[in-house]
């Protein structure tokens, strides 16, 4: 794709670039809506939402791998889209008013709305969607576009996903690899760090054994071993791992365990030496 967006007969007054026909080649399309769907299939998402009309393939191919509908944003609101609801936003290019719409039927409140675009410039279009969204009391869990404007200082958007950056240079498109693999490696860096803080490590120590075949009135695991009881060689080791909690079975004997025992580990009892209760 980056190859077929540098040829010359690609350059368009106003600093844009011809896209239109590579976004209509079904296996672009597949390509672009496995990749930009991928960053969110691990979140929720209710809708898919683009403005008319080059953001309408691509939309509909990230809906089609997700399998979420996908809803579509009008610039001029059309009679048999029934009542709309419609927004005024700053173009971020030209900073002039317009307004986008889009009908009731088509978002339903509370709604998880992942927006999509073919090209952002300045982002002034991505941010009318994100007003709008708010109008049906829904939000905006994510924003990608195919290519941004590498040209463009002042976005108006921050939080978003490029799958290329285009620019023009002495009426030359010059491409390059948008922040998608920055920002995928990024949250699953966060995903990580997420899980390794909600998930507890725990250790259990199978201590319950009556010991009758070492013919002694002390409990088993209170024997010592180099001058210390075997069960505190075992705490001692796994306490240097920094577990969150330690949970020792114990049964016969259970009361002289636990008066050596050391604080902040539990201790839970063996009944009938058949019935397990931990805390």
């Amino acid at each position: 794709m980056e190859t077929a967006l540098t040829e010359e007969n690609r350059f368009l007054p106003g600093g844009y670039v011809y896209m239109s026909d590579l976004l209509g080649q079904p296996d672009v399309l597949r390509q672009v809506g496995r990749i930009i769907a991928t960053e969110y299939q691990e979140g929720a998402v209710d809708a898919v939402m683009t403005v008319a009309t080059k953001g309408v393939p691509i939309a509909q191919s990230v809906a089609s791998f997700l399998n979420v509908p996908f809803v579509i944003v009008r610039h001029d609101s059309q009679i048999t889209e029934g009542s709309t609801v419609s927004v005024n936003y700053v173009s971020g290019s030209s900073n002039r008013i317009e307004k986008m719409a889009l009908s009731k039927r088509s978002l339903k409140s509370g709604s998880r709305v992942l927006v999509v675009d073919d090209y952002m410039k300045a982002g002034g279009t991505v941010r009318g969607m994100q007003s709008l969204v708010k109008e049906f009391d829904s939000t905006v869990v994510g924003i990608s576009v195919f290519a941004e404007g590498a040209d463009t200082e002042d976005k108006v958007i921050e939080d978003y996903t490029s799958l290329l950056t285009v620019g023009v240079e002495n009426e030359q498109v010059k491409v390059a690899p948008g922040n998608y693999l920055e920002r995928s490696f990024r949250k699953k860096i966060i995903l990580v760090r997420e899980s390794m803080a909600m998930n507890t490590r725990n250790t259990i120590i199978l201590a319950a054994g009556k010991g009758t075949r070492m013919k002694s009135k002390l409990y088993k695991v209170l024997h010592k071993v180099c001058g210390m009881p075997m069960v505190e060689h075992v705490l001692t080791e796994v306490q240097k791992t920094q577990i969150d909690e330690i949970v020792t079975v114990v049964g016969f004997g259970a009361e002289d365990v636990k008066q050596r025992w050391v604080t902040g580990v539990n201790t839970s009892s063996k009944k009938n030496n058949l019935e397990l209760a931990m805390q």
